[in-house]
This record gives structure tokens, sequence and C-alpha cells, in this order.
């Protein structure tokens, strides 16, 4: 039995120097490649130096420095993976902020080619180093893209100063188009767009509504006696009388010459021809100096509610013949036709 185990211990003797030698030669390489950390490098050389020890027989007890170098190796994995992890983590912060640069960035080919490069460079980085050179790229160009976008953002100010300027002439011009240039109401053009329209609300909505017609007396013998100034300063007399007695929501029109219209919308029969008459008595309470003679003036007027089926000329031809009736009767009149 104990040669047996004699035996036994000079086998497990002979495989531990084998194993020894063959971690010697090991060690002996790694001391030779591994030229960056030095703790790890003295550990190593602690154990070549026991290593030799072993081999020598000079000692069969096990040291304390494996236990050593396990802590170290498990330390240099940790750090491997941690920097591993960061630089993943890093590789996506900046893969995200190069991708939202590129999409902001495809009305320029200059920065959508260069950032594309960038993001590809970023993909493949392999350290640190190789990512925070392309973000410093990618930065460049964020900082271009900012210059681009600022000079952009004045150009759309101006242009919207621009638009707006323009939609401001177009009103004017539209407004112009659409007024009287004596008078200040609407002309004739006007009248006969909002005429269209609100016979197509009345016989939509059932909302009752009047047309008034205005006409001045006499107005061809002011022309004749006083001049066509005095002519032209009676119809801005009128008109402006007319406008002022009516409604905010009604309109008042100059249909031509000396005849003016008025559209009453919302109103029945009687305060239609209530608005009327105040028309007449206030043109009435008016009047007009050229040089030494007073010009009184006055006016007839006809109106007519609508009725269903009305079309744009029906109610106006009823309230055109209330018109002439009113002239017939005597003139500064008011007179309708149901």
């Amino acid at each position: 039995m104990e040669e047996h185990s004699d035996n036994e211990q000079l086998s497990s003797l002979a495989f531990t120097k084998r194993i020894s030698r063959l971690l010697l030669v090991c060690l002996t390489g790694v001391t030779e490649l591994k030229a960056g950390d030095q703790a790890l490098l003295d550990k190593i050389r602690e154990l070549s130096n026991l290593l030799v020890t072993v081999l020598d027989g000079k000692t069969d007890s096990p040291p304390v420095l494996g236990a050593e170098l396990e802590q170290i190796f498990d330390e240099l994995v940790v750090q491997k993976y941690l920097i591993e992890k960061e630089r993943e983590a890093a590789k996506q912060v900046f893969i995200a902020f190069a991708q939202t640069i590129h999409e902001m960035s495809r009305s320029s080919g200059e920065f959508d080619e260069s950032l594309s490069e960038q993001i590809a460079v970023i993909e493949a980085a392999e350290s640190m180093s190789d990512i925070f050179s392309a973000k410093d790229i990618v930065l460049e160009q964020t900082k271009k893209i900012q210059t681009e976008t600022h000079a952009m953002r004045e150009e759309l100010e101006e242009s919207k100063k621009a638009t707006s300027d323009l939609t401001q002439l177009l009103e004017q011009v539209e407004s112009k188009a659409m007024i009287d240039p004596l008078t200040q109401v609407f002309n004739r053009g006007t009248y006969n767009m909002e005429i269209g329209k609100m016979v197509k609300r009345f016989n939509r909505y059932k909302e009752p509504a009047a047309l008034i017609m205005i006409d001045i007396d006499h107005f061809k013998k002011f022309n004749d006696d006083y001049g066509h100034k005095a002519g032209d300063a009676i119809l801005t007399l009128v008109a402006t009388v007319i406008k002022e007695a009516v409604r905010e929501s009604d309109l008042v029109f100059r249909y031509g010459g000396e005849e003016f219209v008025a559209l009453l919308n919302k109103i029945e029969l009687e305060n239609a021809q209530r608005v009327a008459e105040k028309v007449r008595a206030e043109i009435e309470s008016h009047h007009l100096t050229n040089k030494s003679a007073v010009l009184k003036v006055t006016a007839s007027l006809g109106f007519s509610c609508f009725k269903e089926g009305d079309s744009e000329t029906d109610v106006f031809e009823r309230a055109d013949k209330a018109l002439y009736q009113g002239k017939q009767n005597g003139r500064n009149r008011v007179e309708y036709v149901l």
C-alpha cells in the first residue's frame, strides 16, 4: 500500500511539472505580448517564478498567487465588458443624433451625402476614438445646417411679409373695383353679385329681406342750372345720408346716374317701410349751398319685400314700379309694391 501511494505522488508530481512547463511557456509569451497592464505583468512574473521553483522541486504548496491572478483576470473581463457596453451605447447615441440631422438635411445634397458617410463610420467603429472622430464631423455638419436653417428662416419671414403686402394690395384693388369712386358706396357690379347671394339666402333660409330704390328728384335740373360739380356734390351727399340712415348690416349701391339701391336683410315689411321713410326724411333735411343759392334736395323711394320663388329681377322690378308710382304721385315719397 505504501509503495502504491508513493507511485501516485510521483505520478502527480510528474504531471504537475509537465503542466507547469506548459504554463510557463504560455506566460512567457503573454509577458511579451501584453505590455499595457503592469499589475498583470507583475503577477504573471510572480507566477512564472513560482512555476520555476515547482519545476526545481523546491515547493509543493498551493500558492495564494493563483487567486490573485484570477481576480485580476476577472477585473480585466469586467473592464472589457464595460468598455464594450460604453462603446455600443455611445454608438447608438451618435447614430441616432446623426440620423436625425440626416433627415433634417435632406434639402441639401452636400450635407445628405456627408452625414450618410459618417453614420456608416460610427456603425463600423471598433473604438471610442473612431466614434468621437466621426462625432466631430457630425457636429461640424450640424453647425452648417443651423446656419443654413437660420438663412432659410429669414427668407421665409421675408416671403411671409411679401405675401402679406401682396394680399393687402389685392384687397385694396378688389375694394376699389367694388366701390363707386365718386360716392364711395358699392357700385353696380357689386350689386349684381350681392342681389344674387341675397335671393339664394332668402329661398334657402326664408329670412325676410327687402330692396329699396332711391332716385334723386329733379337731378337733371341741378346739373343744368348749377353744373356737374354741384351735381357730383349732391350725389355724394345723398350717398352719405343713405349709408347713415340704414342699418350697419344693410348694403348701399350706386345703381347708375342718380339712382341708388339699398338691400335690407332680415327685415319685415313694416320695418322696411320705416327705414325707407327715414332715408327720405334725412335726405330732405339736408341742403347744399352753391355760391348764393341754397339747393334743397329730395328723393323718391320705392321698395318691395322678397317673396318665395323670386328671381334677381323680380324683386327689383317691383321696387322700380313702386318708385315710378312715387314719381307719379308728386315725388319726395315712399311707395311699395307687394
